[in-house]
């Protein structure tokens, strides 16, 4: 199956619900160190302001395997995306939008699970911080405080209550978030086996990683096939491989090196303002931007200058011998003692 959903016609589709499988990781978009802040502060904003807002909010893909579950109906294993499923769902608990025949469960988490099972059946609170009304209830126990998933989906309710603020919060319309479902049918062993093959390297996406794929999206929709197949083919090709030589093989600074590339490109088209935007921002933007024909001719603007950028420092670095590879992009500081001029 490839096809556009929202929460509502989600959770129609599968009545066995959503199960979170015992191989996936935890809630990480509700951890109290550095990247779950980083998260909640910029993907927080974006959820709030499409439930509550006139423009439609793509979350992309998700992944998954829909088998036929317990008994219960069929329901959808999430290869990719519990994540975002997770803070929707929560967002959806807050707004009152939940529906009562509506499943979120956890394969083998026991304590997340009897979480959700007390969370979805109560009313949400009418004022003061909702962790705080959570811990109150009488189905809470306070060991679960201990439990990674739990802490981290609570300090998630209060970051989007205080986001929500003083809206009217059944005014929330989460047709605006959309996905686009690509399921396969088979079982949970048939989970495990991909699973285990998508994360065989055990790292996370980098910064870069998440960007060439923001990018990817919007290359197709605004550019001619040719044309980015050319561009698929230099980045992961030539452009790269001539920044690699110059940063003496640091696939870390490679990565920033082409990030900053990109961005650099994006604040000459965009705004010098917008240089520092997150992900989430350029996503925005560069989505916006395709729904009319200038704002097309801005997003071919964009990439033609990222192209212009990356042929540009291409021709520079065939020039270069290994004792003059000095850029700023690979933060190597020149050395004017060795200037021959």
């Amino acid at each position: 199956m490839n096809e556009t959903y929202t929460l509502e016609k989600l959770f129609d589709s599968f009545p066995g619900g959503i199960c979170v499988p015992r191989i996936q990781r935890g809630y990480v978009q509700g951890r109290d160190d550095d990247k779950g802040k980083t998260i909640r502060k910029e993907f927080v904003p974006v959820l709030v302001n499409a439930v509550f807002g006139n423009i439609p909010l793509s979350l992309d893909f998700l992944y998954g395997i829909a088998d036929d579950g317990d008994g219960k109906g069929r329901r959808l294993l999430p290869l990719d995306g519990q994540q975002r499923l997770t803070t929707l769902t929560l967002l959806a608990w807050l707004c009152g939008k939940w529906r009562p025949q509506w499943r979120f469960d956890y394969e083998a988490r026991r304590i997340p699970q009897l979480f959700m099972e007390g969370l979805l059946a109560a009313p949400p609170p009418s004022d003061g911080k909702p962790s705080e009304a959570v811990r109150a209830s009488g189905w809470f126990l306070p060991v679960w405080d201990n439990e990674p998933t739990v802490a981290g989906m609570l300090r998630m309710l209060d970051a989007l209550d205080k986001e929500i603020g003083s809206r009217n919060r059944m005014e929330a319309k989460f047709g605006n978030v959309l996905f686009l479902l690509h399921g396969i049918d088979g079982t949970g062993d048939t989970f495990d086996h991909i699973f285990r093959k998508m994360n065989a390297r055990g790292k996370e996406l980098s910064a870069w990683e998440n960007m060439k794929a923001m990018l990817d999206k919007h290359l197709d929709k605004n550019m001619s096939e040719e044309w980015a197949t050319a561009w698929r083919d230099k980045i992961d090709g030539d452009w790269a491989e001539c920044i690699w030589k110059g940063i003496r093989e640091d696939i870390v600074k490679l990565d920033n090196a082409l990030e900053k590339l990109v961005r650099m490109a994006y604040a000459r088209v965009f705004g010098f303002d917008a240089q520092s935007d997150t992900l989430w921002k350029m996503d925005g933007k560069l989505a916006a931007g395709g729904e009319d024909a200038s704002g097309k001719v801005k997003i071919s603007a964009f990439f033609q200058v990222a192209m212009s950028y990356f042929t540009a420092l291409d021709r520079i670095a065939s020039c270069w011998t290994d004792d003059r590879r000095k850029n700023a992009l690979w933060d190597v500081k020149s050395d004017a003692s060795n200037s021959k001029f």
